[in-house]
């Protein structure tokens, strides 16, 4: 893998959400040009015509940030979940590899199991290699996007990133601020353990590991194991907020998709490629604060 330069026809996908924000926010500070298409010009629920922008287009790198991301609607939403997700992104796979093109693909801690016993085995966090084994149908069209990616053996670099907030988009430090203009206390969870990961760090690591260049897949979160209520907590806190958090277990608090009691990424290695650690989440947190 390689950094995009100014020679290239960078396509660029999902630029409205958290990731693709930071990424066009990137590419503009250095004068670099990109496709940037609305989801009617590039339908991602539409293989076919996948197939017929990249043809179009020819893109000679290619960051793909779009995901079919809403993880309960996606119980009923199999094949739309899957058609974006997997199918997609099959379709970039092999265009990559046939016109050797680079792709940057993001993933999501989703692609493991995240029970707790899984939490005694990895206690660091699951490992790059660490077998996918997830639980809803979010996880496994993600996993099967990143397995078509390997199987066609492209030139590709796959991000999995977990609790992921940012300056555009929707996320959970947004949410927690806006309940608690209204609310004097929330209910979190506290028994779903992860570690904070905010898009403008995982931007910047990417481009590290690609300075370095770097295939395959890596992760890139916060070093911290903490709950989602000690992150509201912190939110709190930070934004000098009254609203008290409400610790909750995961039972109180039902979902239609189950939700990862365990969702640590080991980043060891990413931090071994860039020769620095992970960004401290609470220092990160302090300057989204800022920017929001």
């Amino acid at each position: 893998m390689r950094l995009p330069n100014s020679k290239d026809i960078i396509l660029l996908t999902g630029s409205s959400g958290q990731l693709g924000y930071e990424w066009s926010q990137w590419l503009i500070n250095r004068n670099l040009t990109f496709l940037s298409p609305t989801s009617t010009e590039l339908n991602l629920s539409d293989p076919d015509r996948v197939d017929l922008y990249l043809t179009k287009t020819k893109p000679t790198f290619i960051i793909n940030c779009a995901a079919y991301t809403k993880v309960d609607l996606a119980e009923d939403e199999i094949q739309l979940a899957d058609t974006i997700n997997h199918r997609a992104v099959s379709r970039v796979a092999i265009y990559s590899k046939n016109q050797q093109v680079p792709v940057i693909h993001y993933s999501t801690d989703y692609v493991f199991n995240g029970n707790v016993l899984d939490g005694s085995k990895y206690p660091n966090g699951y490992p790059i290699e660490a077998q996918g084994n997830p639980t809803g149908v979010y996880g496994e069209t993600k996993l099967k996007g990143e397995t078509a990616l390997i199987r066609n053996g492209g030139d590709f670099l796959v991000i999995r990133v977990a609790w992921l907030s940012g300056r555009h988009g929707n996320n959970f430090v947004k949410t927690m601020l806006r309940l608690s203009e209204n609310m004097d206390e929330i209910r979190v969870v506290s028994d779903q353990l992860g570690s904070p990961t905010f898009a403008s760090d995982v931007v910047e690591v990417t481009t590290k590991l690609l300075e370095k260049k770097i295939s395959g897949i890596r992760h890139v979160s916060s070093r911290e194991l903490i709950s989602w209520a000690d992150f509201a907590a912190e939110i709190m806190k930070i934004s000098h907020r009254d609203t008290t958090i409400k610790r909750i277990s995961s039972n109180e608090y039902p979902t239609k998709a189950k939700r990862p009691l365990y969702s640590k990424l080991d980043c060891t290695q990413t931090e071994s490629d860039i020769g620095e650690e992970m960004p401290d989440w609470r220092e990160s947190l302090t300057k989204l604060l800022a920017e929001i």
